[in-house]
């Protein structure tokens, strides 16, 4: 695919955390004025079929976004986003295919959650595109020991787009250089999830039980060093 390297352009004011990430693209492609003390990050942009699968890296290596079609990656943005994830981890289908059938979360559960997976790796929100807007409808890591994909608004369960984010973490997984990937833990009833997993080749390396005596899965992925 094309890579292309250019220069950070300041955002409007007004704009929120989260559009400063996205603006960057949009003023560069605009021809905004470039000034040499500028941040310089990166783009890859990698077709498939009629699809481009788009990801942009900070200079430090962190994602700033990673899109395949209609549903992209976003890095999460604390405490703002704590608001949107709070009725995903009250939904009882979530609940019981992703926590055990743990309770309802209130916002400091939430918090607490990505605090700590943001020490361990990346967290994402997943976001699909309607209309002329991004809508948030789950979130996603990317950690040493645990890949957790969320599909938070039923709505946009069973479509297809677990698996076009597992496919984005894979490869930006593999832009980083690691050589595997590790999921700590599915339950075993959850037969929708244990597909997804296993139909990009992740291999079930344990069978365990938690507190409640549920039995669930690790699965590990070798990866093939190098870009997507």
């Amino acid at each position: 695919g094309d890579e292309h390297f250019f220069h950070k352009i300041d955002p409007p004011r007004n704009c929120t955390s989260t559009d400063r990430i996205f603006s960057i693209f949009y003023h560069t492609l605009g021809g905004g004025e470039l000034r040499p003390d500028e941040k310089t990050y990166k783009i890859k942009i990698y077709k498939r079929g009629k699809t481009n699968i788009r990801y942009d890296w900070d200079k430090g290596g962190k994602a700033m976004m990673l899109q395949d079609g209609n549903v992209r990656l976003r890095p999460v943005v604390l405490p703002d986003d704590i608001r949107l994830a709070v009725p995903w981890y009250r939904d009882p289908e979530v609940l019981y295919y992703s926590e055990g059938g743990a309770s309802p979360y209130d916002a400091d559960q939430v918090e607490k959650m990505y605090r700590h997976l943001l020490a361990k790796g990346e967290v994402f929100i997943i976001e699909i595109r309607q209309a002329d807007r991004w809508l948030a409808i789950g979130d996603a890591a990317l950690c040493t020991d645990c890949l957790p994909i969320v599909i938070g608004d039923g709505k946009y369960r069973s479509q297809g787009i677990g698996k076009k984010v597992l496919g984005l973490l894979i490869r930006y997984a593999q832009s980083q250089g690691r050589n595997k990937l590790r999921v700590n833990g599915v339950y075993t009833y959850n037969e929708r999830s244990r597909r997804l997993y296993e139909s990009f080749g992740f291999v079930a390396t344990e069978t365990y039980a938690d507190a409640d005596g549920n039995e669930l899965i690790r699965y590990e992925l070798a990866l093939r060093n190098g870009t997507p």
